[in-house]
């Protein structure tokens, strides 16, 4: 019997002198743990079990109750303030260490999030893509348009060789001042190239006349007799010739001929004119 106290008590008292030191290794390499009294007061307690163990193995052979008595007391204090602790301090922190199924919980939920933005991100990867050919296709189509609005214009400002030397430009709509000077350039360029005499403006397509109009043509007009050519104008409408009128639009010094025929056959005798009277120089 006593040897059987003997040894339990002792194998007890071992290993509450292992467990402290367990306690002291955690203690030193998690200095962030906010127990750290709490551990303190544990390892007293159980160093102090330990030791009212091993006293239990002295009393055997020596009646040391005073000093065993005092060991438990000592035991008695120092858990009652591991316990306090513990209750106070440590379990109000443990009580907000999540559960395995709030952590499970948390990490689907996590997956499903990140899961939504990888399709959202992907998404928007598309919705860039289309944007970016919708911008390259809208970029496209304004060139395209450019390109048109400068074919159209080429067109409706035409200078066109009639005969050799001579030259008709039909105008067509309204002469806004980047087609006056579109078709001041194509003029005066065509006249250079073709060494024209005489230019026929053909105004049949003008319905409308006001004074920035007809600022413009005597602007060419001017132009052109600088480059040594003479100008006809041609198909001048009623309503156009009133306008003029009534504008006080000074045109007797510019030759007018009722049609493109006509203002043809004035052009042809004045270039006649004018090789006659070289030929004769």
């Amino acid at each position: 019997m006593i040897g059987l106290h003997g040894i339990a008590d002792f194998v007890i008292a071992f290993s509450y002198a292992w467990i402290p030191l367990s306690l002291l290794e955690l203690w030193r390499a998690r200095r962030d743990i906010p127990v750290n009294w709490t551990l303190v007061c544990f390892a007293a307690f159980i160093v102090l079990c330990g030791l009212g163990h091993a006293l239990d193995v002295l009393v055997v052979w020596k009646p040391l109750y005073w000093l065993t008595g005092e060991v438990k007391a000592a035991t008695a204090l120092v858990s009652i303030a591991t316990a306090v602790l513990l209750r106070y301090r440590v379990l109000p922190h443990l009580l907000t260490i999540p559960s395995l199924d709030e952590i499970h919980a948390a990490t689907k939920r996590a997956e499903r999030e990140a899961a939504a933005a990888n399709a959202a991100s992907a998404e928007l990867a598309k919705v860039n893509a289309a944007l970016l050919s919708q911008t390259t296709e809208l970029q496209e189509a304004i060139h395209r348009i450019r390109c048109q609005d400068a074919a159209i214009r080429e067109l409706s400002t035409p200078v066109l060789p009639l005969h050799d030397r001579v030259l008709l430009s039909p105008i067509i709509g309204t002469l806004d001042s980047p087609r006056a000077c579109q078709l001041a350039e194509d003029m005066l360029s065509a006249v250079r190239d073709h060494r024209a005499a005489v230019v026929i403006l053909d105004l049949a397509g003008v319905a409308v006349m006001d004074a920035a109009v007809a600022a413009a043509l005597l602007r060419i007009v001017d132009a052109i007799r600088l480059l040594g050519a003479a100008c006809v104008i041609t198909g001048i409408r009623p309503a156009v010739a009133q306008t003029i009128v009534t504008l006080g639009i000074d045109l007797s010094a510019v030759a007018t001929r009722a049609d493109v025929r006509e203002g043809l056959q004035y052009a042809m005798k004045f270039v006649d004119r004018r090789a006659t009277a070289s030929g004769a120089a």
